[in-house]
């Protein structure tokens, strides 16, 4: 993934910036506290980085330097000023900033911490330009770049229609009304006889101000209209809330669909169980062979427990995703822990011929949740049965590295597939790899794992082996700190 820079006199402004890009979006950043250092980094990260957040006035560049700098990378920037006017404003314009905010509270480093996102996805984010005038054409285009986004030209509605089919990844049309030929209100109506609204937003444009004109556009399937002429700032602003807004949508719609998909799964493999459990207490009503029963209490044990850390993982998926998840710390020994998880998991690699090895370091107690941190080791260790080819070895250890305590689960499997790497940690997403004894997976797993060990501080970390294989490690700091109850 690419990087952000931050370009910023103040070491704890711009550390908070920092900080907040990281936890709400998961990008990485550089950061330069003048222009001189921002140059540095440029001559030798330009190809890395996203965007920039600009301190309009640094101590070795006080006019605005620090935005030519970057601008000539070709880097868009955001703009942090300590002061406005409609001077700077038109300034600013000029130089092709993406955007600009005064730094007047929490709400403004909301505002540019957004924006740093909306860049992000803008990158990927395709716009098809219909107008029939050719400056009109390019001017907004070039609006649209300053933005990033990929953008589309059409001189006509009969060319647009043409461009769509052979563009099925366009996320907007901005459509302007008079056109010889098709006008906008027809090309409109002609697309959504085609395309939804979640599929592909529509802007009309037009000089002409009538409110038929606006109202038509929405009723046809528009998103929005702007009257020409306009300011590029309410312009741009526009675009980004409409492209924002079926950012929306479309994750929605995905949450929706992933969370019907699970209550599928979930109804089917909970009735699995209950079904055994069910069958194994009418075998015991009629049975009078004491071995045999045992056996079957067995099995009924070990279904409800299969059944309970199902419904667990449902609910702590839900907790989390609600900001919810309770965290109770306390006094415990991760080596301990892991061999509870062991004896528990035996049986289940048993069935598929599978030796659980272990080296279990001495550890001393530290500060953790023994019921979430089980919970993660239960994950990583159903996931290497799971995936593990049978007659294989897997292996648990525990040791310490660098005032951390660290578990490792390796297993023999095939791994998973570099392109695969962006979406190990995502929800609901099944990786490709087949399971090697037709068990089930939803893929919350390894989702809720990383976010059990980020809320203790921690890191999730996943490698392939050389000789092929699995590895998944997290780490736990040793602290001696009071003991506390949080909730993430």
């Amino acid at each position: 993934m690419k990087k952000m820079l931050v370009i910023e006199d103040q070491e704890a402004f711009s550390s908070m910036l920092v900080t907040l890009v990281a936890e709400r979006f998961g990008y990485e950043s550089l950061s330069a506290t003048s222009h001189a250092e921002a140059s540095l980094i440029l001559k030798e990260h330009s190809s890395d980085i996203f965007v920039a957040i600009v301190d309009l006035n640094l101590p070795d560049a006080a006019h605005g330097e620090g935005i030519d700098l970057v601008r000539g990378y070709h880097i868009p920037a955001l703009v942090f000023t300590g002061e406005y006017s409609g001077e700077l404003r038109d300034e600013l314009i000029s130089k092709g900033v993406a955007d600009y905010t005064v730094k007047e509270g929490n709400h403004s480093i909301d505002y540019v911490i957004n924006m740093v996102d909306r860049i992000y996805h803008n990158y990927s984010t395709k716009v098809l330009v219909v107008d029939d005038d050719k400056s009109a054409r390019e001017m907004i285009c070039a609006l649209l770049k300053t933005q990033c986004f990929q953008t589309l030209s059409a001189a006509s509605g009969e060319e647009a229609l043409s461009i769509l089919p052979e563009n099925t990844d366009i996320n907007l049309a901005i459509i302007d009304y008079q056109m010889s030929g098709m006008d906008g209100l027809c090309l409109t109506r002609r697309i959504r006889e085609s395309y939804s609204s979640m599929a592909l937003s529509i802007i009309g444009i037009s000089s002409l101000g009538s409110k038929d004109t606006t109202i038509a556009f929405i009723k046809y399937g528009a998103s929005d209209f702007i009257l020409k002429p306009f300011e590029q700032e309410e312009f741009l602003t526009r675009i980004n809330q409409v492209i924002g807004n079926q950012s929306i949508t479309h994750q929605l719609d995905i949450s929706n669909k992933q969370k019907n998909h699970l209550i599928g799964m979930a109804s089917h493999d909970i009735r699995g169980p209950l079904g055994i459990v069910k069958n194994a207490a009418k075998q015991i009503r009629r049975c009078e062979d004491l071995s045999k029963i045992n056996k079957l209490l067995d099995m009924i044990e070990r279904q409800a427990d299969q059944t309970l850390n199902y419904v667990e993982d449902i609910l702590c998926l839900s907790a989390i995703e609600a900001g919810q998840l309770d965290i109770e710390m306390g006094n415990f020994n991760l080596s301990s822990t892991a061999m509870e998880s062991i004896v528990v998991h035996r049986f289940a690699a048993e069935k598929k011929q599978q030796l659980v090895k272990y080296d279990l370091g001495n550890l001393e107690e530290t500060e953790f949740d023994k019921e979430r941190i089980r919970q993660a080791i239960d994950n990583l260790l159903s996931n290497a049965i799971n995936y593990g080819p049978i007659g294989s070895d897997i292996l648990i250890k525990t040791f310490e590295e660098d005032h951390h305590h660290v578990l490792e689960v390796t297993d023999q499997g095939s791994g998973i597939a570099a392109d695969k790497l962006d979406n190990l940690y995502k929800p609901y997403v099944t990786l490709g790899s087949k399971t090697t004894g037709d068990e089930k997976s939803t893929g919350l797993g390894l989702s809720i794992c990383k976010d059990i060990i980020d809320a203790h501080g921690g890191k999730l970390q996943y490698r392939n082996m050389p000789e092929g294989g699995s590895c998944f490690r997290f780490h736990l700091q040793m602290t001696t700190a009071p003991l506390v109850h949080s909730r993430v």
